[in-house]
């Protein structure tokens, strides 16, 4: 009679066989919805490989992307928006009235540069069920199997675009927002059925992609609607005896996966950086997202944020409320901004009607927002952009005090040049660390490093990080943001008297 022995070791790898065939089984009787998950874990390899093989050109409109070329999956983002009804997607970029693409079966964008702050270059992969191979290779995309039927993954025609740019700039003049042959902005994905919700999503750690960032979102119908946001503006004050420090402080957000905890964490750091040094709560304007209830020190009697969905409000506080009160009621006035950005420099605010469409009231534009200063009674201007392409504030500021000496006393340190980017909270993080201020409770005094030495000491040590660019006053080279070290920390007697 035949006799069979197994060893420790043949059980050992029975056993593993057998758990890999129930795996198997359970893979082969899993639900639609995993089966979404499999197509998604084959759309990544394939967005991946197009990222890999395709020109820069056709990526994002560029004839140079070496470094995105080199960049490894997990510290790039893949964002996805799939169904499995019978839906078609219709896809808005931020700067069209109407959608761009319609008839999609998905969409996939993945954020290359995640770390950086938003106005760079995205990519975007459409997805047709009904494209024939032949149609797919006329598309110059990539035709694909999935279980009982095939997708066709493509991109946008960038060079079209492109051309059709360089027709139309010779014979009509349109700001660069204004022409979307490369995506910047996450667009809106929809359907007919709710236009209102966008149907793109994060998957985190998808196939080797990186994990989400996290968000900071309390998204409210009160603020989304602005009438019951209005914050009305105070009326002026006609005198008086003491001159203040006064700050605003802008971060637009735009959507959910645009407006990032990081951003929160730097409005949050720079509000508690000013009012220790001495600016009082109520002389600090913060503008965030959509939202109006942000936690800034755990008490409840402290005046939050205000929601960035209008920028004639913002530009109307800056011009109304502080820089046409009585000229030495203000001291130093500073602005510090954080938020997406075109490549022209304007600054996107929140998308109030979720159309995935920024209008004229949802970006605030850098002309708009300088020329209040023009005509400001504060003794010195500070501006601090934490922002891709803010060289922009630099060149604007230089070109306007060629015919206005008021700009001459505004001060500008930004974390990017004209063409650059700037990086998660490297530079507000940097410059609060760097400004080493000394403040003495008893007598309630200030010690300010002058922003020379702070734009020389962040420069020595970041430099590595990203390129800092500085614009200093032509008058006054010992400004600190919160005064001299001699006078009262925020608000000092007015020596002129009453106003």
């Amino acid at each position: 009679m035949f006799k069979m022995y197994m060893s420790t070791q043949d059980i050992l790898t029975m056993f593993n066989y057998f758990f890999i065939f129930l795996l198997l089984e359970f893979t082969l009787c899993i639900p639609i919805t995993s089966q979404n998950d499999i197509n998604r874990v084959t759309r990544s390899n394939i967005a991946f490989s197009m990222i890999k093989t395709k020109s820069c050109l056709d990526l994002i409109s560029t004839f140079n992307c070496t470094d995105l070329k080199k960049r490894e999956k997990n510290k790039m983002h893949i964002y996805i928006a799939d169904t499995n009804k019978n839906e078609k997607f219709q896809v808005r970029p931020v700067n069209s009235e109407k959608p761009d693409f319609n008839g999609l079966d998905g969409i996939v964008v993945i954020d290359p540069l995640p770390e950086a702050h938003y106005g760079h270059g995205l990519i975007l992969l459409l997805i047709r069920k009904d494209y024939t191979k032949k149609e797919c290779k006329q598309k110059n995309g990539v035709y694909y199997p999935l279980k009982g039927y095939s997708e066709c993954m493509y991109l946008p025609n960038h060079r079209l675009c492109l051309l059709k740019h360089l027709s139309k700039r010779k014979f009509q003049r349109k700001p660069l927002r204004r022409t979307p042959c490369a995506f910047h902005f996450f667009p809106k994905v929809y359907t007919l059925k709710n236009s209102r919700l966008n149907r793109l999503q994060c998957y985190s750690d998808l196939n080797g992609f990186g994990k989400c960032p996290l968000n900071k979102n309390n998204v409210g119908e009160a603020c989304v609607n602005a009438g019951n946001c209005n914050s009305e503006v105070e009326s002026n004050k006609v005198s008086c005896t003491e001159s203040c420090d006064h700050a605003v402080l802008v971060s637009g957000g735009w959507n959910q996966f645009i407006n990032q905890y990081r951003h929160y964490e730097n409005m949050k750091d720079m509000w508690n950086y000013l009012t220790k040094r001495g600016y009082r709560q109520e002389n600090i304007k913060i503008y965030f997202a959509n939202n109006s209830t942000v936690n800034l020190d755990g008490q409840k009697s402290t005046k939050e944020t205000e929601p960035a969905v209008e920028s004639s409000k913002i530009v109307n506080h800056i011009k109304e409320e502080i820089c046409t009160q009585k000229s030495r009621c203000v001291d130093t006035l500073t602005l510090y901004l954080n938020g997406p950005t075109f490549q022209n420099g304007d600054i996107l605010l929140w998308d109030r009607n979720r159309d995935g469409h920024a209008t004229d009231l949802e970006v605030l534009k850098l002309d708009d927002l300088l020329r209040p200063l023009g005509n400001c009674g504060a003794r010195n201007i500070i501006i601090i952009a934490d922002q891709n392409y803010a060289g922009h504030i630099i060149s604007k500021i230089l070109n306007l005090r060629k015919t206005n000496s008021n700009y001459d006393k505004v001060h500008v340190i930004t974390a990017s040049s004209k063409r650059s980017w700037s990086y998660s909270r490297d530079f507000t993080k940097g410059l609060i660390q760097y400004d080493n201020v000394y403040i003495d409770d008893r007598e309630a005094l200030i010690e300010a490093r002058p922003l020379g030495l702070i734009f020389k000491n962040m420069k020595q040590n970041l430099a590595k990080k990203f390129k800092i660019r500085y614009l200093p006053g032509k008058n006054i080279n010992d400004i600190a943001i919160t005064g001299p070290s001699t006078e009262l920390a925020g608000c000092r007697p007015n020596i002129f008297g009453i106003g």
